[in-house]
């Protein structure tokens, strides 16, 4: 049996502490940096001349908002639970399950027994406390809300904003014009062009995409439906699409290349957008964007 590592057992002592008001500060300031290594990352998929045009600091604002509104939501939540189960127990249930998102818990709020033995041989907690804090993660709403709150993938919005990040980046590469090179190499003055004329929103298709028929969540979205759809970046930015579209949501931006543009007829013979050939193909996307049914309704 695995022994628990020295991080997990801080990480235990600490919430059986509280977390402070420095440890939430150190933890916007690192969740910052991350969101501005992600934004560098999109920006350098598909990179243009000039400078950034996101201000990082903007990025660490961000940061630090959605740290203290998470530290709002828990603090008082784990007192509830506290009060009721003991420190020791709360203690035991963040260890346990607080690496997970929100469609991992449902499963667990139903109970998996093999799942919960698994979790305990992991973390080296005996089996009979592993069950008991799960009995209270299911039967105690402020439990489960604390999970949920956790300032990990569960609540603090970090892997949402970490996305938004890498594909503000990518759609300030979008925006970039730069020199034709190709005009210059025969001696015209080609000016500047956009990089990318059309750009794809894509997800990722499996049974977690929402509004996907067969799978899990059928009548929880509609990203399955606009998954492929091609529009200028500068429109995808007017429309409020710069993934991620929803909680939780997979999307990215891809360039669409000219060649592919041609065979979906979305582009003439010139290379110019041919726009009513791509509202045909974009056909019923569309219409989930313009009613609003995509993004989700009230995530921003």
């Amino acid at each position: 049996m695995r022994q628990m590592a020295a991080s997990e057992r801080e990480m235990a002592a600490a919430w059986k502490r509280g977390l402070s008001r420095r440890r939430w500060e150190a933890m916007a300031t690192e969740v910052g940096d991350a969101l501005v290594s992600s934004y560098s990352r999109g920006r350098l998929m598909y990179m243009g001349e000039g400078e950034p045009l996101a201000d990082m600091a903007v990025l660490h604002e961000r940061a630090r908002i959605m740290t203290m509104r998470a530290a709002a939501q828990v603090e008082p939540i784990e007192r509830a639970v506290a009060y009721r189960h003991g420190d020791e127990m709360v203690a035991m249930i963040f260890l346990l399950f607080f690496d997970e998102d929100d469609d991992n818990l449902r499963p667990i709020a139903r109970g998996v027994p093999a799942a919960i033995s698994r979790r305990a041989a992991r973390f080296d907690v005996p089996i009979a406390t592993a069950r008991t804090a799960h009995t209270i993660l299911s039967r105690d709403a402020d439990a489960m809300a604390l999970v949920r709150t956790i300032p990990r993938r569960s609540v603090l919005p970090a892997l949402d904003e970490s996305r938004r990040a890498l594909n503000l980046g990518i759609a300030e590469a979008g925006l970039t014009r730069i020199r034709s090179e190709s005009a210059t190499d025969v001696g015209i003055d080609g000016g500047f062009a956009p990089q990318f004329p059309l750009w794809e929103i894509r997800e990722l298709m499996d049974r977690r995409t929402r509004g996907n028929p067969s799978g899990d969540f059928p009548h929880d979205g509609f990203h399955w439906q606009v998954s492929g759809y091609i529009n200028t970046m500068s429109e995808i930015i007017r429309q409020g699409c710069v993934p991620p579209c929803g909680r939780n949501c997979r999307a990215s931006l891809f360039p669409v290349s000219m060649r592919r543009a041609r065979e979906l007829g979305i582009v003439d013979a010139t290379g110019a957008i041919d726009y009513a050939g791509l509202r045909n193909y974009n056909g019923e996307r569309q219409g989930y964007i313009d009613r609003g049914q995509y993004p989700d309704p009230r995530f921003r």
